[in-house]
């Protein structure tokens, strides 16, 4: 009798188990489990405050992703989530370089952004103005080693609002599917004498 129930308890568990298997392997085909994690952000999450006596446009260039490779991955869709009180202008990308003299774009008042020569890193943040692209439909190689990684640069308009993060949704070189979010949150606070 102990016996029977015994080999009725293993095969409900059995069963139970086959039946959490095949629940398991339904779930993962929505792509998350052959899904890409090429892309990740660097650095820590954090929220940027801004008074908006700095001007009505803003570049913030914080952000920052790297490619672990197997190879390039193409940006499909660049999306800057919970934007309220802001008009998005666009989202582009670059790569950092041997040479250049700054950790992260920063953040800068107007398009393009005023005094980049002046700012840390001078000549090379304006170089890497130059060469920033439209995120959505870029190219990005894989990080090297020397941590060339790539800045999200986000550029918009509002006086008083918040945003952030930057989702990208991307196909890495073996076709997969992934998605990345940037740990950066934008708030602008409206001075009182800005009417």
């Amino acid at each position: 009798m102990v016996t029977q129930r015994l080999r009725h308890a293993a095969g409900t568990l059995g069963a139970a188990v086959s039946v959490a298997a095949l629940a398991s392997s339904c779930a993962s085909n929505d792509g998350s489990s052959t899904g890409s994690h090429a892309l990740y952000a660097v650095g820590s999450t954090h929220e940027l405050c801004v008074g908006s006596d700095r001007g009505r446009t803003f570049v913030e260039g914080l952000d920052t992703i790297a490619n672990r490779g197997p190879g390039p991955v193409r940006i499909d869709r660049a999306v800057w989530l919970d934007s309220q009180g802001f008009k998005l202008l666009g989202i582009g990308v670059f790569q950092r370089q041997e040479g250049d003299q700054f950790a992260t774009f920063g953040v800068w008042r107007g398009i393009p952004p005023q005094g980049l020569a002046s700012g840390i890193g001078g000549a090379t943040l304006v170089a890497a103005w130059a060469r920033q692209v439209p995120a959505e439909g870029a190219t990005l190689p894989v990080s090297d080693g020397n941590q060339h990684y790539f800045d999200i640069v986000v550029s918009w308009s509002g006086l008083n609002g918040t945003a952030g993060p930057v989702r990208l949704s991307y196909t890495d070189a073996e076709g997969h599917k992934g998605t990345v979010a940037t740990r950066v949150t934008v708030t602008v606070h409206q001075n009182a004498t800005d009417g």
